[in-house]
């Protein structure tokens, strides 16, 4: 019996490295973890439904941080139509794709 439970381990210890990676890429993007969207004040609350913000993009090739309103590198940056924090991940109506 202790073999037996032993063998089980040792089998899920081998497939649990490649199991983690492969949930890694299959993983949605994050939210929107730059910008808490209940502390934003009013006035960008309504900025964002007037651009459609969304906090992950549907499209992998359309999101913040591929437009040219982002400045930032890695998941957080500063977008200049809205004025705030936001997600490399997000998108919103007033994408344009950074020249280049």
């Amino acid at each position: 019996m202790m073999d037996e439970t032993r063998r089980r381990f040792l089998a899920l210890a081998a497939v649990a490295p490649v199991a983690a990676v492969a949930m890694g890429r299959l993983a949605p993007a994050r939210a929107d973890t730059c910008a808490d969207p209940a502390t934003l004040p009013a006035a960008q609350k309504s900025l964002r439904a007037s651009l459609d913000f969304e906090a992950v993009s549907k499209e992998p090739g359309k999101r913040c941080g591929l437009c040219a309103f982002f400045k930032g590198t890695g998941d957080c940056g500063s977008c200049q139509i809205l004025t705030s924090q936001v997600s490399a991940n997000s998108i919103c109506s007033s994408f344009a794709a950074k020249a280049g």
